[in-house]
């Protein structure tokens, strides 16, 4: 090959892989924002009433968070163990921090699981604890949870288990009872309700914890456990409820498709573990603005990452949005229609991520009233995307 031949053949490599370079780049482009999606939302027809059994949480103390409404409040077990603990040294119950937390939560009406601890070692004390503090606390508690610790012996919090509720059924109490409040995948969970059912065992509701990292897995949770508790015969069976689900191991988009994919299950309550897990309260915060009527919502995202739910409130429909991928992005056209008739509608975007306390406001006008009128937006996988339709 002479000198010649060989500035050709290089001049005509380098445009090859100019060429591939520049279609890896644009390649590249076309992934990073994925194609566009459409959404119809009927405004027309309801399909049912959006349930309440999601707005849980566990919490210590009886100061509730600020920005979602709460039904169901998981009364951990520091304010049991501290009265439990002055007796334990010789001492009086000390129930101030139980009643100042019982107090607070009462007066903002929210339904209160009280959790009993069954410590991993023998108690001399046991029956006494559990039976004074039922007299104590009464119906002012919707269920006592008697918890055992995640690696205890199975057998001793079975024995646990079982003195303690027959002392408060011996006590005259009608109070509610529960248990394990242990992850829903141990085997000990099985043997639980096994050995209450066998031994005619006072059980009201069956209480586990679930950790998200799939989109199905509160929903394969709940279809477990209903399983679990179907042998029993009808008059008997107990409830089921969620104490404690986290989303540490995923993003909010896939903790908000969790909890919306266990809103239409049979539970009495679905409590978030603990509101510093930023996946699962964004998700929760997420949700809060949506109440009342739910309405169809039809998805087209050939990326298969949009989600949404939305609802009719009088003269406002209001849709919340989320990106099932953290780093998706995702081009979306929403279109409502059947809308209530008027002469203006005022079209609001809201936005919310992990740092904020709600969704915000971000964009705001009004239009000529439309029917169906349509909104777009860039949805992404870093926050909440609302948008509020009020016709005036």
């Amino acid at each position: 090959m002479n000198g010649s031949e060989k500035v050709r053949w290089f001049s005509r490599s380098l445009r090859i892989w100019s060429i591939l370079l520049v279609g890896l780049v644009c390649s590249t482009e076309i992934r990073a924002q994925d194609r566009p999606g459409h959404v119809y939302i009927d405004s027309r027809e309801g399909i049912g009433l959006l349930p309440l059994m999601w707005r849980g949480v566990t919490l210590q103390t009886g100061d509730l968070p600020e920005h979602v409404s709460l039904r169901t409040v998981c009364l951990g077990p520091d304010p049991v163990a501290h009265a439990w603990q002055m007796r334990r040294r010789g001492g009086s119950y000390d129930w101030g921090p139980l009643d100042l937390a019982l107090l607070q939560l009462k007066a903002e009406r929210v339904d209160i699981v009280l959790v009993l601890p069954v410590s991993r070692y023998n108690d001399p004390h046991w029956t006494e604890l559990v039976t004074e503090t039922v007299r104590h606390v009464g119906t002012r508690a919707s269920l006592y949870e008697f918890r055992a610790e995640p690696d205890a012996e199975w057998d001793h919090y079975l024995e646990r288990y079982e003195a303690g509720v027959w002392a408060v059924r011996q006590l005259g109490s009608q109070a509610r009872v529960g248990g394990p409040g242990l992850d829903w995948e141990r085997e000990g969970v099985e043997a639980f309700v096994r050995r209450c059912e066998e031994r005619k065992l006072p059980l009201h509701t069956v209480t586990w914890h679930a950790s998200v990292e799939a989109v199905d897995d509160i929903r394969r949770s709940i279809d477990s456990m209903n399983r679990l508790i179907s042998s029993y015969a009808p008059d008997r069976r107990p409830g089921a409820m969620i104490t404690g689900w986290n989303a540490t191991r995923c993003g909010f988009g896939v903790a908000m498709s969790a909890l919306m994919g266990a809103m239409m299950t049979d539970v009495e309550a679905i409590c978030l573990a603990d509101t510093s897990d930023s996946a699962g309260w964004t998700s929760m915060k997420g949700l809060n603005a949506l109440s009342g009527v739910r309405l169809p919502v039809v998805i087209q995202a050939p990326d298969g990452g949009v989600s949404s739910v939305a609802h009719l409130d009088h003269d406002m429909v209001q849709a919340v949005f989320w990106h099932a991928r953290e780093g998706g992005e995702t081009p979306v056209t929403v279109t409502f229609g059947g809308l209530p008739w008027g002469d203006r509608i005022r079209i609001e975007q809201l936005r919310l991520t992990d740092e904020d306390d709600h969704l915000r406001p971000v964009f705001a006008e009004t239009r000529p009233f439309q029917d169906p009128t349509s909104v777009d937006f860039l949805l992404t996988g870093e926050g909440v995307t609302a948008i509020r339709l009020v016709v005036e």
